[in-house]
């Protein structure tokens, strides 16, 4: 684990929900510079989403029709993440989807229940691609899920949420569901 990921991790583990995002935002900025152009997370199908960061010269690239269609996209890679889990099963879900142009990087970072989706746009030096992925993996893996306006600190014991109580674990592990 690099410097950066072992940072986030430790903050992860201590920040209020309501700051983790402000966390992932200055640890991508931090280990990105001037690379950063966009930060995005939310339910894309939904149009339930929040701009987190967006540099001025890139949104100014960009007209709201255009910022609609990007949406609609993300939207679409949600849907499409599930069938790729689906069709890959053997090797895990899907986690990461990064696109590259002439100009920029896109990593999109598939959400679940009760993690949004996160969308990064950077600048097109792929030397800082693999410090993002390493950020957004470390992100969803820390970050501590809000289920009905409450934060879900409940533990599967192996260090994942999985939305059960200890008793119900116990019951689980004897084969008394």
């Amino acid at each position: 684990m690099s410097e950066r990921t072992e940072w986030l991790a430790e903050q992860m583990r201590h920040a209020d929900p309501s700051d983790q995002y402000s966390v992932l935002l200055t640890a991508l900025q931090d280990e990105t510079g001037d690379s950063l152009r966009t930060v995005a997370y939310g339910n894309f199908e939904s149009r339930e989403y929040n701009l987190l960061y967006a540099d001025a010269e890139t949104i100014q690239q960009y007209s709201a029709a255009d910022i609609d269609a990007i949406v609609d996209d993300l939207a679409l890679e949600q849907l499409a993440a599930e069938r790729q889990t689906e069709l890959y099963e053997p090797i895990g879900d899907l986690e990461l989807t990064i696109r590259v142009f002439e100009e920029g990087i896109n990593v999109l970072a598939r959400g679940s229940e009760t993690t949004p989706m996160l969308f990064v746009g950077l600048d097109g030096d792929e030397r800082n691609l693999l410090p993002t992925i390493s950020i957004l993996r470390t992100f969803l893996g820390e970050r501590r899920p809000v289920v009905d306006g409450e934060v879900d600190d409940r533990d599967d014991g192996e260090g994942k949420n999985n939305g059960q109580d200890d008793e119900e674990d116990e019951r689980r592990l004897a084969g008394n569901d």
